[in-house]
């Protein structure tokens, strides 16, 4: 995506209403600073209390996995509480993602039935597993989200604007394909810089 789209698509994220960005998924929370990078302007500050879960009782797999669990994970990596869960989880997610690479869209509607939420489970995962590569600095992580966000049944360039201007389930995934594509351009300038 050329950097005057991401510019026009952080516009539009700029002039929405401040309670419609704190989402409780938390798409636009802690981007790192990579709106600077770019020039973009800073989002307001935005909360981010995901309920906490007993996600030690269950193993980590893309079985036992729910949207909940992803925003839970995320805020644990910000924390940095259970980071030993924390890391457990991002290893399963990166191995299934990996090994079920050609069949993910089918393994996604099995366990979310509805397209819209099956594309938004795994813009969730694709930005868990961008936080952990940020997290651990290990290049694994940013691979695997860019293979994911080069699925256009996930990432969906062409169809964000129109979504960031209606509200409901469909704005919350393209404000989560707007961090991808801002987090993943940020990761490859920080890999260039190193």
């Amino acid at each position: 995506m050329e950097r005057q789209d991401l510019q026009s698509l952080w516009n539009i994220l700029c002039g929405i209403d401040a309670t419609l960005l704190a989402d409780p998924l938390g798409p636009l929370i802690h981007l790192n600073g990579s709106e600077a990078c770019f020039g973009l302007p800073a989002l307001p500050e935005l909360p981010f209390n995901p309920s906490a879960l007993l996600l030690s009782r269950v193993k980590p797999s893309f079985k036992s996995l729910d949207m909940d669990d992803l925003a839970l994970l995320r805020g644990n990596l910000y924390t940095g509480r259970d980071s030993r869960i924390t890391a457990d989880w991002a290893e399963a997610l990166l191995r299934f993602c990996e090994i079920q690479a050609p069949g993910l869209k089918k393994k996604a509607l099995e366990k979310w039935p509805e397209p819209a939420s099956a594309r938004l489970g795994f813009l969730q995962i694709a930005a868990f597993l961008l936080d952990y590569h940020f997290h651990s600095g290990d290049i694994r992580f940013l691979n695997t989200v860019l293979k994911l966000c080069d699925l256009t049944w996930i990432l969906r360039a062409g169809a964000i604007q129109n979504s960031l201007r209606r509200t409901g389930p469909g704005w919350v995934a393209a404000s989560f394909q707007v961090r991808l594509l801002l987090m993943t351009e940020y990761a490859l300038e920080v890999q260039k810089r190193s």
